[in-house]
């Protein structure tokens, strides 16, 4: 999906015709020549590693018993 969203995005920018430039020189910083556009692809990571967390925190979760079940012996 993040991949399909940059290659829109992109698709949008160069009016459908071959980059001149890379995705990073898109997403760096300004401070470094950059454009400071979103990278969609660690947003996506950032938000299954919150949902993740969340799950897992979560008292009646299904995570927090099995992980509870698996170092039980431990």
């Amino acid at each position: 999906m993040c991949d399909g969203v940059h290659k829109t995005t992109l698709n949008f920018i160069w009016d459908n015709k071959m980059p001149k430039s890379k995705k990073e020189q898109f997403v760096g910083e300004r401070k470094i020549g950059g454009l400071n556009m979103i990278d969609f692809t660690l947003i996506n990571k950032a938000l299954k590693s919150i949902s993740i967390k969340r799950f897992h925190l979560s008292e009646n979760s299904e995570w927090t018993v099995i992980s509870n079940a698996a170092t039980l012996h431990l």
